[in-house]
């Protein structure tokens, strides 16, 4: 049993380091609507790896208050204290006066309880000119605006 879901985690890494490298630098619009938004790569990549999300429309912190896209097979975790996400759990960030919808990006390795290494889309100036930090990129930021994350049970 261990060793299964070891060789699985396994799996699941090299798909998830496939996939982030087949898509930084370019932007998907999963939905085909509203253009290429940061919950279009967070559905794409959930698919990519095998572990699809429901389709949800709304704002991206709606997802994390409601968790509807989310099935029995993820956990919400709240941020609190010195916990943090690992690689390829779904990260939510609260909204702010400039972004009132909040965010949703992909944990990237080596996080810890005052950083964030994420993957997302759409998050430079949100103009959706798909450049820069409005491309899929990899990003380091701190932690205060994380809400939390959902993570995939094995």
């Amino acid at each position: 049993m261990i060793l299964t879901i070891y060789n699985n985690m396994i799996s699941y890494f090299q798909k998830f380091t496939a996939t982030i490298n087949k898509w930084i630098g370019k932007k998907v619009d999963y939905d085909n609507a509203f253009w290429n938004q940061c919950t279009d790569f967070a559905r794409k990549y959930c698919s990519d790896v095998g572990r699809p999300i429901w389709n949800f429309s709304g704002s991206a912190y709606n997802w994390w208050k409601t968790g509807s896209p989310f099935n029995s097979k993820w956990k919400r975790v709240q941020r609190q204290g010195n916990n943090f996400p690992s690689a390829w759990d779904v990260v939510f960030f609260v909204p702010t006066p400039k972004n009132k919808y909040g965010h949703v990006t992909i944990a990237n390795n080596n996080c810890t309880e005052s950083i964030l290494n994420i993957i997302e889309q759409n998050a430079g100036s949100g103009n959706w000119d798909w450049k820069g930090n409005n491309a899929i990129s990899k990003r380091t930021t701190n932690y205060s605006l994380c809400a939390g994350w959902y993570t995939y049970i094995w």
